[in-house]
C-alpha cells in the first residue's frame, strides 16, 4: 500500500482484543481510490502526494514573513496542475503598519485582477474569520503557504479545541520557525 496521506480514506483491520497493549488499535489494509490529490515535488524531481481527497486549497500569506510571488506562484501551480481549486488568503491584515503589507496588499490586489478570489482576515484580531468559514463550508480543504504566515493560528482561530502550537516570527531572520511538523485534519461544525 501506498503511505496513506492527510484526507486518505482507508480501510483498516481491528486487533484482537486479546492482543497485549493494542486496545483499539489496527493496521491499514487497504488506501480507497482518491477523487483529488495535492502533489509537489519530492527531492527527485518526482511527484508525491501531501494531501488527498480535498475540494480546494487555503493559500496562505501575510505580511511577515515577506510575501513572494514566487512562491505564491507555485501554489497556484501546483493547484492547477491538481486541479483544485485555490482561495488565497492574506493572513495578518490587521498588520496595516508593518514594512510587507504594502507589498502583502499589492500582491493580494494582483491576484484579483487576474481572477483570483482572495480573502483577508486576521487571527488574532478576529477580523475577516467568517468569509473564512463560509468559504470553508460543506469543502474539504487544506492551508498551505511558508512557514510563519499563521496556518497554525488560522485553525486555533477557527477551533480553539485544537490547541495547535504557535511561535512568533523570528525576529533575527524574519522567518517563519516551522513550529508544526504534520499534517492533521480538522473537523469544523
Amino acid at each position: 500500500i501506498d503511505s496513506p496521506v492527510t484526507g486518505d480514506r482507508v480501510v483498516w483491520r481491528r486487533q484482537p482484543p486479546e492482543a497485549e497493549g493494542m486496545a483499539d488499535s489496527g493496521v491499514v489494509v487497504a488506501r480507497l481510490p482518491r477523487s483529488s490529490e495535492l502533489q509537489r515535488p519530492d527531492n527527485y524531481g518526482k511527484l508525491k502526494a501531501v494531501a488527498a481527497n480535498i475540494d480546494n486549497v487555503v493559500v496562505v500569506f501575510a505580511p511577515l514573513p515577506e510575501p513572494s510571488s514566487m512562491l505564491l506562484d507555485r501554489y497556484l501551480a501546483a493547484c492547477e496542475t491538481s486541479a483544485l481549486p485555490p482561495v488565497l488568503l492574506l493572513n495578518k491584515s490587521d498588520m496595516t503598519g508593518s514594512a510587507g503589507y504594502a507589498e502583502a496588499e499589492r500582491l493580494a490586489q494582483l491576484y484579483e485582477r487576474v481572477g483570483y478570489r482572495v480573502l483577508r482576515c486576521s487571527s488574532r484580531a478576529a477580523h475577516g474569520l467568517d468569509e473564512l468559514r463560509d468559504a470553508l463550508r460543506g469543502h474539504t480543504s487544506v492551508f498551505v503557504g511558508q512557514s510563519g504566515v499563521g496556518k497554525s493560528s488560522l485553525v486555533n482561530a477557527l477551533l480553539p479545541e485544537a490547541a495547535l502550537d504557535t511561535q512568533e516570527v523570528s525576529e533575527t531572520s524574519g522567518l517563519g520557525q516551522h513550529t508544526t511538523t504534520s499534517a492533521r485534519l480538522f473537523h469544523l461544525p
